[in-house]
């Protein structure tokens, strides 16, 4: 393989990282907004009990309003319930693209005479590959977060349908906008620590992606 050939090789590698957290991003994006419909849905199942929510007269119009609005929204929560395992699949399925990345190097490199220099101007593509599967770890944590408020909800509609208990805290506004903004602001994530740099200094996660950014060319937006 050329040099030439072998840098292209390279940079496709450090562009299908920095796709894959994009991706991972998108996918974020539209689980709040998923998991922000369930969590108010929930909520106003839980308020629809409450004799006082109804206008006096409706419960005499319509005997059975309040067991038909249950059996609806317990029927749009179950396929919102859905969508938002469909995300954290997509998102789990997107760092996943980074476990090959490792091999890359030694096969894109193996024909190179030695005197061959990196295409990069921050690390090696190897460097750039193994910081990978650190930060696929770091995601993967991210979507363990975020399954285990899914779990809260999917007990939670259980609950509404008497098969169990609701969850401790999970019929309470302030824990639920707890666990929204876990998914939309991601606490940690980007400082999340890929390793300890021999400068006593500590590479972040922030860090690294700034770093993909100005090997690729790529402004920040």
């Amino acid at each position: 393989m050329s040099a030439s050939n072998t840098a292209r090789h390279a940079r496709a590698a450090l562009m299908d990282i920095y796709r894959a957290e994009r991706s991972w991003d998108g996918w974020n994006e539209d689980g709040v907004t998923i998991a922000n419909d369930l969590v108010n849905l929930l909520l106003q199942m839980r308020n629809s009990q409450e004799p006082v929510v109804w206008h006096p007269s409706l419960p005499v119009l319509f005997p059975d309003l309040s067991t038909k609005y249950m059996a609806a929204a317990l029927d749009m929560s179950r396929k919102k319930l859905e969508q938002l395992r469909h995300k954290i699949t997509m998102m789990a399925n997107s760092m996943l693209k980074l476990l090959p990345l490792e091999d890359q190097e030694p096969q894109a490199t193996r024909h190179l005479p030695v005197q061959f220099e990196e295409p990069f101007a921050l690390g090696s593509l190897k460097w750039y590959a193994e910081r990978a599967l650190t930060v696929c770890d770091v995601y993967r944590q991210a979507v363990s977060v975020r399954e285990e408020h899914i779990d809260v909800i999917d007990k939670t509609i259980d609950s509404f349908e008497g098969l169990c208990d609701a969850p401790s805290g999970a019929l309470d506004s302030d824990t639920q906008l707890v666990y929204l903004s876990t998914w939309l602001h991601s606490p940690g994530l980007q400082n999340a620590k890929l390793m300890d740099t021999s400068s006593n200094s500590t590479l972040m996660l922030s860090d690294y992606d700034d770093m993909l950014r100005i090997e690729l060319g790529i402004e920040k937006v």
